[in-house]
């Protein structure tokens, strides 16, 4: 609650009763000085949070801010730095991406540019969507409901966040098609099954269960494979090690002991032990 009182009272403030310095303008009527940076050589998902932060802002402020790579920025504008870049090391010089936790992100204004970045893998985009929806407003309720806030003149307050998920794999059994909800996989058609996968990216969902995220967006983590991977975990009792010789630790499956699909036999007292 207190982010967001302060974040409304920074709006209404912004067009002249801050000191320079104090908050970033990132549009001011509709018109914009910023560019968004993305590193030279960006990655596939550093180039969607680029693409997620351009569209988002357009859509709240009426503001196209251009996404330029870090070598092409022209002198003297003001920059929203996204990803693990040169730029961004001489902003954040204490941040090592690659040391990061998973999904971790990094916000921080310097001067008056705005730094996101994190984790190599996703934390760019994490970062972008936090952003998105912590500071700016915007809600995606479902895969085909967002909220867009209009501001065409819109402000920030100072940012310094840095923050990495409590849980590592996060996941929801969530299904919205054309035609309502249910849990039928089979019927999902590729383009259903993608705007899933984005709807879960933009909530920094990552988990593997029922959809599946687009690599852009940083694809799934698949922790422990699907379900059913009893015997599978970290290699416990896997079934090319050890069926040949001990077939009763498997389950039966319509009567037979089989390499294929099977789960371990948990009445089987030897396999426990």
């Amino acid at each position: 609650m207190k982010t967001t009182l302060g974040y409304f009272t920074l709006l209404l403030l912004c067009p002249g009763a801050l000191a320079a310095g104090e908050t970033l303008t990132l549009s001011r009527e509709g018109k914009s000085p910023y560019v968004i940076v993305v590193p030279q050589r960006a990655t596939p998902v550093e180039q969607t949070a680029a693409r997620e932060l351009h569209e988002h802002l357009l859509a709240v402020t009426g503001a196209a801010l251009p996404v330029v790579r870090e070598n092409d920025v022209p002198q003297g504008k003001p920059r929203i730095v996204l990803g693990d870049s040169s730029l961004a090391r001489k902003l954040l010089p204490d941040v090592d991406p690659a040391k990061l936790p998973p999904d971790a992100i990094v916000i921080k204004t310097v001067g008056p540019d705005l730094a996101l970045l994190g984790h190599p893998r996703r934390g760019t985009l994490y970062a972008v969507l936090t952003l998105l929806e912590e500071t700016v407003g915007v809600r995606w309720w479902t895969q085909t409901e967002t909220h867009i806030p209009k501001r065409p003149t819109l402000c920030i307050p100072p940012l310094d966040m840095a923050y990495a998920p409590k849980i590592r794999d996060r996941a929801t059994r969530y299904l919205q098609l054309s035609d309502g909800c249910f849990t039928n996989h089979s019927l999902v058609t590729k383009d259903e099954q993608r705007a899933m996968g984005v709807f879960s990216a933009r909530l920094r969902l990552n988990g593997h269960d029922l959809y599946t995220i687009p690599a852009e967006y940083g694809g799934p983590n698949g922790l422990i494979g699907w379900v059913h991977t009893f015997y599978q975990i970290n290699g416990l009792l896997p079934v090319e090690k050890y069926f040949d010789q001990h077939p009763e630790w498997y389950s039966l499956i319509d009567g037979e002991r089989r390499k294929q699909r099977s789960q371990l036999c948990l009445t089987n007292e030897e396999m426990r032990r």
